[in-house]
């Protein structure tokens, strides 16, 4: 039965959770306060299960220690933690008043590091304590010297992992895809200082921390492309390192090593590595929290539950599909309360910490999505055809668009995709990679079905998959980049794959020593990442894989003005007969390369000689490949006009391009993406060009 003090603060928690919830729902909403009272409500909920259960749970942990030994937990660190959060909700609260428009940062950033330092203070406390408890107990037992089993793994996935991402980040992918720019023109506002918040929503209702922190890494990196490309990389490598440590622990060393080995050159993660778009985040946040979270089952510190939320909430600082990751804890949860080692109570004090880091690290952004709550939903309403609205009209084609969606989601890795950021034909990781997945997951089902508690490991696996294509299948259509957080999934799944082939083949021969199996994995494993590595730095996939030719043109556009020889950082002044296919000025790759470009839309067709807008010497008129046909009424208006043709490697059409005289800063040179800018000597004005002939 519960105690006096237990039903007060039972109470207690309750009366906190839900007055927060009352000022959270009120027009003119008391945000600080708000915060205050269900922080409180946490704390005091938290303290009565910690009072009915003070061990952490009964499960037993990986290392063979007795949980039922660990001291009661400490509510000590509570207060300074409260005030932590209210201070950060404050700072967030009076950056996001009306009217407000001078950048912020700082006032919000610093409690909110505080306020999370102490957070982790309380979950480690009893780690923390028993360590300050030991000193002067005697003489500490002499560490072992590394052994070469512990540190060969490590030497042989870092330089795998960072060297495909560090190396030439200006290249491959050479264009800057037009998001790409998007996410580094908010880079460049918070590295100058002109950021307004980023611990608020911007572009696209996308959270502005991402880019910002690019922004702030490139003060040490550099302010090029290079530079704002760094953290992508930075991120898609401890997300390689994380995916084989979690692996260690799931599917087993060896599975795990090669998996990420495999990972560490698969093109679509490396790709995404190489940018400076937010959707690396996914899988990285993702493989931590379940690390963290594993950890924290396993070995029983409620300070791993607490990181494991620390992850999930920054995963929302990223791009959007990090939403669904708590759902992925909660279901985890929920089946691993079902081992009587660690029971309800376990789980729900696990989840309970978890909660608590994922507040404590995502507060200023929620402060910001309570003022805004559409800046939660508009990603959603952009991506997904589906609503409450449509199930009412016509519920059976919703429901057959969702069947299908969910197909394709499922069988992802063997079909194609052409959308967007990156495409590939089918199958979508190549015939390798598919192969291994199908065969890796079939050892997945069947130990999850012939081993003891197999399906409890299982859901490691299964569960983000299953959650992550169901949240996928409701965008449509179903584009490649929102699959992101499985590649850790799909590389654990090929190195089991890989591993239990070579266990297969090496069993036919026995008494094959166990080092044979192992020589023919590596080297299939390196035999796939020289294929990988050759197949991404062709500079064929500009066009044919990252972008299209409207994306490539404003990158060439952009790579011209910037690499001109006039010493003008603005170059010439541009005109642009693009529309309606294209404007000028709403490419952000163009306008980072050249962010002082005088450019222009033409926006009306030029169908005579008197429609053309006045081409002075020394300006451009660019015209876009869909309106080529134009170029007869420009050269009846300026019959000396100069004309260029820029194209693609693969030769296709970008844009033409006319000037009087001579063109100072702009560049005529063959672009790294080896794009060509070719003059041409037009013929009578029948609207055709015929390529000049080098003597």
């Amino acid at each position: 039965m519960l105690g006096r003090n237990d039903l007060i603060g039972t109470g207690l928690g309750v009366l906190g959770v839900t007055a927060s919830l009352f000022y959270l729902t009120r027009e003119t909403s008391n945000l600080w306060l708000a915060a205050a009272l269900l922080s409180l409500g946490i704390v005091a909920l938290a303290w009565v299960l910690a009072r009915r259960d003070p061990a952490l749970g009964e499960c037993e942990p990986q290392n063979g220690a007795d949980l039922s030994s660990r001291a009661t937990e400490s509510w000590t660190p509570v207060l300074p933690l409260v005030l932590a959060t209210v201070a950060t909700a404050i700072g967030a609260d009076r950056s996001l008043g009306a009217g407000r428009s001078e950048p912020v940062g700082w006032d919000i950033g610093v409690p909110w590091l505080i306020g999370i330092a102490l957070f982790a203070a309380a979950a480690w406390w009893p780690t923390i304590r028993a360590s300050i408890d030991a000193v002067g107990d005697g003489p500490r037992p002499a560490r072992r010297p590394p052994s070469g089993r512990r540190w060969m793994p490590w030497a042989a996935i870092l330089p795998i992992a960072a060297l495909p991402r560090l190396a030439w980040l200006d290249r491959f992918p050479t264009m800057i895809d037009g998001d790409e720019g998007q996410y580094l023109l908010a880079a460049v506002a918070a590295r100058t200082g002109n950021m307004t918040n980023p611990f608020t929503t911007g572009w696209f209702g996308i959270p502005n921390l991402y880019p910002a922190a690019g922004g702030w890494l490139a003060h040490l990196t550099g302010a090029d492309l290079v530079g704002h490309r760094a953290l992508g990389a930075l991120v898609g490598t401890v997300g390689v390192i994380a995916t084989w440590r979690y692996g260690r622990r799931v599917v087993g060393p060896w599975p795990a090593i090669v998996g990420a080995g495999l990972m560490a050159t698969l093109p679509f993660h490396l790709h995404f590595s190489r940018t400076a778009l937010a959707h690396i985040m996914d899988p990285t946040t993702l493989i931590f929290a379940l690390l963290f979270l594993w950890r924290g089952v396993h070995d029983g510190r409620r300070g791993d539950a607490f990181l494991c939320g620390v992850m999930v909430g920054i995963g929302w600082y990223g791009y959007w599909g990090a939403r669904v990751y708590p759902v992925i804890v909660a279901l985890i949860l929920v089946i691993v309360a079902t081992d009587r080692r660690l029971g309800l109570r376990g789980a729900i004090r696990l989840g309970a910490w978890s909660a608590v880091g994922f507040v404590a690290t995502t507060m200023p952004l929620l402060m910001s999505l309570v003022r805004n709550p559409g800046e939660f939903q508009n990603r959603l309403a952009a991506t997904s055809p589906f609503s409450l609205g449509a199930w009412r009209d016509d519920p059976g084609a919703v429901l057959e668009l969702y069947v299908t969606n969910l197909r394709d989601s499922l069988f992802f890795p063997f079909f194609g995709n052409e959308q967007i950021f990156f495409r590939n034909p089918a199958p979508f990781l190549g015939w390798p990679m598919a192969l291994l997945v199908a065969i890796g997951v079939s050892v997945w089902i069947a130990a999850a079905l012939l081993r003891k508690g197999g399906w409890r490991n299982g859901a490691w696996l299964f569960v983000p998959w299953v959650v992550l294509t169901l949240g996928v299948a409701t965008t449509y259509p179903v584009q490649s980049q929102r699959f992101m957080a499985l590649t850790p999934f799909w590389a654990l799944a090929a190195g089991s794959g890989l591993v239990a082939i070579a266990r297969w083949v090496t069993a036919v021969y026995r008494p094959a020593p166990i080092a044979a199996a192992r020589i023919a994995t590596v080297a299939a494993v390196a035999l796939l990442a020289l294929t990988n590595l050759a197949w991404i730095a062709s500079e064929d996939r500009q066009i044919t894989t990252y972008g299209d030719a409207r994306t490539f043109a404003a990158w060439d556009i952009g790579w011209r003005l910037a690499n001109g020889d006039s010493g003008e950082a603005e170059g010439p002044p541009v005109l642009f007969a693009g529309s309606p296919f294209m404007f000028i000025g709403s490419w952000a790759n163009l306008r980072f390369q050249a962010p002082n470009a005088n450019l222009a839309d033409v926006l009306e067709p030029m169908p005579n000689a008197a429609s053309v807008p006045p081409l002075l010497p020394g300006t451009l008129l660019l015209i876009v490949g869909e309106r080529t046909a134009e170029q007869c009424a420009v050269l009846q208006a300026y019959p000396g006009v100069t004309v260029a043709e820029v194209r693609s490697r693969q030769g296709q059409m970008l844009y033409l391009a006319f000037y009087r005289g001579a063109l100072p800063g702009w560049a005529t040179a063959s672009t790294p993406g080896e794009t060509t800018f070719t003059i041409v000597e037009p013929s009578a004005c029948d609207a055709k060009v015929r390529r000049v002939v080098p003597s």
